[in-house]
């Protein structure tokens, strides 16, 4: 304490009333930073228990919710730097035959006319309906979802080595 300055200590009742409004809030910070509930709830545990220790340290009772937030952020990138960056290479991984299709798929997806690689990026990637893209496209719901079956097949076709050559010239009467 900096010159006679005393500093108010918050006490169990506030700190209680602050874990059980900021607690589920705190747990789902962690979550949306990319670690499971699981190590969320064991995260925020730990840096409001953290926070209960060192509690002459805050300076306005206040702001607790905001300040064990930002413990419980600094025990996360304390564990992430504990994990090991990369794994170690077993035998059994250099032996794997590669598998050729996601990159014939990437291939076809590209060679695909505009229109219909926008037609299954909407469907597929962002969920759309084919009533949500009927009135985008111009056609009906129903036209979509012909459209979307006559890709699919074509694909299909392509991949299991029984259709054209290129999603082009496959995809040619489809569009």
């Amino acid at each position: 304490m900096d010159g006679g300055e005393e500093r108010e200590v918050i006490t169990l009742a506030q700190f209680e009333a602050a874990y059980r409004s900021s607690f589920s809030r705190t747990v789902n910070r962690l979550a949306a930073r990319g670690v499971s509930r699981e190590t969320a709830e064991d995260l925020a545990q730990a840096a409001w228990a953290r926070g209960w220790e060192y509690r002459e340290q805050l300076r306005n009772p206040s702001l607790v919710s905001w300040w064990v937030g930002s413990i419980a952020r600094n025990l996360l990138f304390i564990a992430y730097r504990g994990r090991k960056p990369t794994e170690q290479l077993t035998e059994t991984c250099a032996t794997v035959s590669p598998d050729w299709k996601p990159l014939l798929v990437e291939r076809l997806l590209r060679d695909l006319p505009t229109a219909d690689r926008d037609l299954l990026v909407d469907t597929y990637a962002f969920g759309s309906t084919s009533y949500e893209l009927g009135p985008k496209m111009g056609v009906s719901a129903t036209a979509i979802r012909v459209r979307l079956n006559r890709l699919r097949k074509t694909l299909r076709g392509i991949v299991d080595g029984t259709g054209k050559e290129t999603a082009r010239a496959g995809c040619a009467t489809v569009c």
